[in-house]
């Protein structure tokens, strides 16, 4: 393909190591020129350039070296070369990188050596120290040594062993390397903090920058006497000398520290490269802004010359105006001026040094004539102006700067063409070779290019031998790659817009990184940065997980082909050893602040799928970063689940949650399996104990042997695991798992449903619930007997059913402590009257279930709480029969139906507790005002003589009612329809059908919030008044948004509006205010507040503290306090476990069903074909199918489960075709007694006739 267009070197001002001419400099020096002795025909990609005090260099595309300059030093007739001359390369290794400083210049090259040559008085050169003897220089010589072809002498030395440099930088005195996998070197000069890290003396030799370890550095630069640092995520870092605020960070000015040589971060986001020059620096960010700080006497910082005409520098970060609408990609800084290019291929300069050109001029005027610089006679501009190009149509792609000398790389069209060359952006530093290992681009440690390697390999044909040393060749980087925390810190980047949470950034910054991450794409990082989430939030951006999953599908695969036999995978050796890395870094830090950069290896590693298997190797990785998590303080552990929190839920929940979750179950299982065995040997000894003492007939040995009968099995403890030798496993498991829980409930709505993270054996049974929750909830002496781990203190890892149970066993724990107490006369008093043995007894009537239930209940809650936790035994009067289950669903049901229903216009099914709302269709507490009281349903018709009738009240019924009639002020019954004891009531009645394992049915619609504030949880955010009301949300959300004044526009009183939650004359929001108060602009905040909080909080306070108290007695709750069981449940479970699950799956109840009587070759077969043919048809309504459940089971919603968990039996009930009987159930046992029948159609008559007989006059659901 032709070349359209060429790249050429141009440069303006003295050229390196010459003196200022005595004479006004020629015009033609403060243009900007070809530089005399490079390629005339350009090069066809642009090359590195680098520019110092004494010399120049420039890296052509095949990695020669060019340098010209001259020495500066004692000998004043050293050579001194006008023209670039070709540098020696005896071992033909291509350069990749290059740096100038005063007096010193260094090169990498590809062969992971590098090449230095200068003065190395101070050890600048990083040799070692027998070498710096070798050329070290006696005073009066030169500093620099010379061929007699007058180039200079190399020395050539290998840097570390296994690490290749692929970008350096030079400072008057002091060296800094980085490395092809981030991490940072320095090498020189220590006195004035340059280095990083304090020394005494010079550091001959290259030592790591251990504070920047192992944050993935990016890009360096070296100024006179400062160093500054940009990581992979954006981050800029500075060290060094800082009288005159070079470092942008930390203290300056007379009375701070002029050595600062603990790296510290600078106030900017998302920064792509930075310069630094002689007491000044300059940065550019990913959206193209451009910023410098520092000493401005001269006018390097390009801000204008009366922004710091005060102090005569910048201590932070200042924007660039001038050049505010370009989007500057390149800066460099020489002594006392600056160069950029922006993406338009201009270029700008601005500074000291216009006498001596190296500002170069401005472009042609309209009529093309030279327009003459007219900067002060002592050459400096304030502000950036745009340099001239040599002929129309080239542009500027790079830059760097001198001393006095500015260089920039161009691309000058071929004749004919227009074609350009685009700007190269600031990530690839200057003096790097383009396109080679020195183009440090974030990500490209592992990353897409890795990954297509990996693709390109696997899809390759068999090439023999030459193919498997490919394979091995990119199995080797990757495992190296894999190793290193600083290579996996600087992997994977999505964006730069990662930021640690211990910084303390302000409000400008805050909205620099909002309008960045605008700029870049980024709309789901500006979205919460605009909403004012923290900054911590922006780092959830700050990982590729696609990526991530893309690498690991092609780098497992491949790098398990090549392993050896018997080796573990390499994946897994890898990682362990990046993981130590970090766990000894981590623990050396000893509380300082963490970086979110050095965070990333844990994701990554997490993720990888090896961990879901059962292999050793993947146990080590695990516990391996267990131990790390622990190191972490909560804000590092908040930033980590701020990552995951941007994950994809497909790839949360199979690549992390699932495979931890499993790790768990298994180690559990096998616990239980082992604590099984060992239970049923202990048996089978005992039964051979009882047997011998049997047999030899003595009666005190067998009493003996009975007495020593072991426990039932409960299931496995936390010693069964622990013995097993899996208390590490699930600790580790645990670790994880509870940054991912946190991540996933983040935001209000989840990311992936909370399921994924049960583990699905844990129950009774499984473990030892009870003896797990007790080992927590025991008081400890010392921190050392607390528990390694117990799911009591991980309870998202138990399903609710799990929490259900333990709630169960905790409960009737309390009531057979209390009733032990009872029955020995202790605390607590003798048995009451309706309590019969270890049962809470009800004997009611069915006509006045909600009368006699609320005068049984109400008393007993008051005069014996502890009951309330007792197993319940319901009996109607004039009805036999066994409570197995079916007559206390029957009576929750029904007591649900009065208690939890609507208001509505009948007066026979009016309810003074709710008022339904129409939008988010639920129920809330009926406002306190506004609307007339009213009895629940089925206590309208209810009066002292319906209460004492004879013939239909038992004598314990009756004293009930005595007994309840002292709970009210005026001895009636029932209470009054603003009484306290309505809402107590129904406390206990979600109390009673949690302990019973009853659902209340449909009828318990009742907002989130409700669940909420039952379990003490707080309700008053912008969220919770959204799900409740949203019209009212919105109406508050609109307020807030108004650009106007508000007062004026809106009209407002502080004052809540009416509605259904505030009732039709809604109390005074400000009842101290003397006069109406307007809302305005300054405090509408303060009354959507005030409105949130009303609604929400204190219009409800004493009715959600009435159901509580209700609630609490029956699940045995203490009200001061201490850990219970109940805490475990999040809102949504609770719910669940109370109401059900409200989805129905019909194909799951009948592949569960069981069928009784109906054989194979029965003419009576086919109707069970109809009722499921029936059930399953679209054309049936979904409120029929509630009903046949409701028929069958005494409840019209699936429990916990869902209906597959549902023991259905479906029995045949003699012939119905005959004598024309109805289906019947019994719901005790959920059986459905069924007749066969002749047709399809008298199937469904009549059940359908069934069903309508249980709506109008059956319990359920009148």
């Amino acid at each position: 393909m032709e070349r359209t267009s060429r790249c050429v070197v141009l440069s303006c001002g003295t050229p390196p190591g010459a003196m200022p001419p005595d004479a006004p400099l020629a015009m033609e020096r403060r243009r900007l020129q070809h530089v005399p002795g490079t390629h005339t025909a350009g090069y066809a990609q642009p090359p590195g350039i680098c520019a110092g005090d004494m010399c120049a260099l420039i890296l052509d595309p095949q990695g020669n070296v060019h340098a010209w300059g001259t020495p500066k030093g004692d000998d004043e007739s050293a050579t001194k070369s006008a023209v670039p001359l070709s540098m020696p390369n005896r071992d033909k290794s291509d350069a990749v990188a290059a740096a100038c400083g005063s007096a010193h210049a260094l090169v990498a090259c590809a062969d992971a050596s590098c090449a230095a040559w200068g003065s190395n008085e101070l050890g600048q050169l990083a040799t070692n120290d027998a070498d710096r003897k070798a050329i070290s220089l006696a005073p009066g010589e030169a500093r620099w040594s010379f061929t007699d072809a007058g180039t200079p002498i190399m020395l050539r030395h290998a840097f570390r062993a296994g690490l290749r440099v692929v970008q350096v930088a030079c400072g008057e005195s002091h060296t800094l390397l980085r490395t092809e996998h981030g991490q940072l070197f320095s090498a020189g000069e220590s006195q004035r903090g340059a280095l990083g890290y304090e020394a005494h003396g010079a550091i001959p030799y290259a030592r790591p920058v251990e504070a920047m370890w192992p944050l993935p550095v990016a890009c360096i630069a070296a100024g006179t006497a400062h160093s500054l640092a940009v990581t992979c995520g954006g981050a800029l870092w500075s060290w060094g000398w800082n009288k005159k605020g070079a470092l942008g960070a930390g203290p300056s000015g007379p009375d701070a520290p002029a050595a600062q040589a603990k790296p510290r971060r600078v106030a900017l986001l998302g920064v792509a490269g930075a310069a630094a020059g002689r007491d000044f620096s300059a940065a550019v960010t990913v959206d193209g802004a451009l910023y410098t700080w520092g000493v401005s006497r001269d006018g390097q910082l390009g801000i204008g010359e009366d922004a710091t005409a005060v102090r005569g520098f910048a201590a932070s970060p200042q924007r660039v105006r001038a050049v505010e609408s370009q989007h500057v990609v390149s800066v460099a800084c020489g002594a006392r001026h600056a160069v950029c290019v922006c993406s338009d291929g201009t270029a700008f300069a601005w500074g000291a040094g216009g006498e001596y050109g190296s500002l170069g001029t401005p472009p042609a005027s309209a009529n093309g004539d030279d327009v003459e610089c007219n900067e002060r006679w002592d050459g400096v501009r304030w502000e950036p102006r745009e340099m001239a190009m040599p002929c129309a149509g080239a542009t500027a792609v790079s830059c760097a700067a001198g001393d006095d000398l500015s260089i920039v790389v161009s691309c000058m069209p071929d004749e004919g063409s227009s074609v350009t060359v685009p700007p190269r952006r600031m990530i690839a530093p200057p003096g790097a070779k383009p396109g080679g290992p020195g183009e440090p681009v974030p990500g490209t440690h592992l990353g897409e290019w890795t990954i297509r390697r990996l693709k390109r390999l696997a899809n390759a044909e068999d090439g023999g031998g030459a193919l498997l040393n490919s394979k091995k060749m990119i199995a080797a980087e990757v495992q190296r790659a894999l190793s290193n925390s600083p290579s996996l810190c600087g992997s994977f980047v999505r964006n730069v817009y990662a930021v640690d949470a211990d910084a303390n950034w302000g409000a400008e910054q805050h909205d620099t990184a909002a309008a960045s991450a605008e700029r870049a794409g980024d709309k789901r990082c500006a979205a919460a940065l605009a909403a004012g989430d923290s900054l911590e939030g922006a780092g959830w951006c700050a990982l590729d997980p696609t990526a991530i999953e893309a690498f690991y599908q092609a780098a497992l695969p491949l790098l398990a082909s090549v392993r050896g036999a018997g080796v573990s995978h390499p994946v897994a050796a890898a990682a362990q050893v990046a993981l130590r890395q970090l766990y000894v870094w981590i623990r050396n830090r000893r509380g300082r602040m963490l970086e979110a950069e050095a965070l990333r290896p844990l994701p990554i590693l997490l993720h990888n799928p090896l961990l879901a298997e059962r292999t050793p190797a993947a146990r080590q990785l695990l516990k391996d970063a267990s131990d790390v998590l622990r190191l972490l303080s909560p804000v590092a552990k908040r930033t980590l689940s701020c990552w995951w929190a941007a994950y994809p839920p497909d790839l949360l929940a199979s690549r992390l949650v699932r495979p931890l979750v499993r790790c768990v179950e298994v180690v559990v299982s096998d616990a239980a399996a082992h604590a099984r065995h060992t239970h049923a040997m202990s048996v089978a000894r005992w039964q051979e104990r009882i047997a011998a003492a049997v047999s030899s007939g003595d009666e005190s040995a067998v009493a003996a042997a009975s007495e020593s009968a072991p426990l039932p099995f409960a299931g496995a403890s936390p010693e069964d695991v622990d013995a097993h030798g899996g208390l590490d496993v699930c600790l580790a498991a645990a670790e994880a798992l509870e940054l991912l829980h946190a991540a996933n409930g983040r935001h209000r709505e989840e990311i992936i449903p909370a399921s994924q993270f049960y583990c699905g054996n844990v129950g009774l049974g499984v473990v030892d619930l009870m003896r797990d929750f007790m080992r927590l909830a025991t008081p400890r002496a010392t921190a050392a007997q607390l528990p390694g781990f117990c799911f009591a203190s991980h309870p998202f890892l138990m399903p609710p059913s799990a929490k259900r149970e333990l709630c169960q066993v905790y409960a009737s724990h309390r009531a057979a402590t209390a009733y032990a107490q009872a029955m020995s006369g202790g605390v607590g008093g003798g048995v009451s009257m309706e309590s019969e043995g270890a049962f809470l007894s009800l004997r009611i009537r069915r006509d006045r279930m909600l009368a006699d239930a609320s005068a049984v209940l109400l008393h007993t809650l008051h005069n014996n709480p502890q009951e309330l936790g007792r197993p319940m035994r319901v009996s109607f009067v004039g009805e036999e029969g066994v409570d197995e289950g079916g007559l206390t669903r029957e009576l929750l049901v029904g007591l649900s139906a009065s208690l939890l229903a609507p208001e509505s216009s009948d007066a026979g099914r009016r309810v003074a507790l709710w008022t339904f709302l129409d939008e988010p269709r639920c129920l809330w507490f009926r406002a306190s005002n506004g609307v007339s009281d009213a009895a629940p349903s089925g206590m309208d018709d209810v009066d002292d003589d319906d209460s004492n009738d004879s013939d239909s009240m038992d004598g314990a019924l009756r004293a009930a009612y005595v007994r309840a009639r002292a709970l009210t002020p005026d001895g009636s019954w029932p209470p009054a329809p603003s009484s306290a004891l309505w809402h107590e009531l129904v406390g206990v009645l979600i109390g009673l059908a949690f302990n019973s394992r009853q659902l209340v049915g449909n009828r318990c619609r009742l907002p989130l919030a409700f669940w909420r504030q039952l379990l003490g949880h707080s309700v008053h955010s912008r969220e919770d008044m959204a799900e409740l009301d949203p019209s009212l949300s919105r109406s508050l959300d609109a307020l807030m948004q108004h650009e106007g004044d508000v007062e004026r526009d809106l009209a407002m009183e502080f004052a809540l509006p009416p509605g259904k939650l505030t009732g039709s004359t809604p109390p005074s929001l400000l009842p101290t205010a003397s006069s109406v108060i307007m809302v305005t602009n300054e405090n509408r905040e303060t009354f959507v507040n005030h409105v949130r909080r009303h609604v929400l909080v204190t219009s409800i306070m004493s009715r959600i503290e009435s159901v509580r108290r209700g609630f609490h007695a029956c699940v045995g709750l203490d009200q001061k306090g201490g850990l219970h069981p109940l805490s475990m449940l999040t809102p949504s479970e609770l719910e669940l476990v109370v109401c059900g699950v409200p989805h129905l799956d019909f194909h799951a109840l009948e592949k569960n069903a069981r069928v009784v009587g109906f054989e194979p070759l029965n003419s009576g077969a086919p109707t069970v074909c109809w009722l499921w043919k029936w059930v399953h048809a679209s054309t049936t309504p979904l409120e029929a199918k509630r009903a046949l459940l409701a028929f069958v089971t005494g409840c019209d919603r699936a429990p916990l489960g869902g209906l597959g968990s549902v023991p259905l039996v479906i029995q045949r009930n003699g012939d119905g075709s005959e004598t024309g009987a109805l289906p019947s159930a019994h719901t005790c046992f959920d059986t459905l007694l069924l007749p066969s029948y002749s047709s399809e159609d008298m199937l469904v008559q009549r059940l359908q006739l069934a069903l309508d007989y249980t709506r109008k006059g059956g319990f359920g659901l009148a």
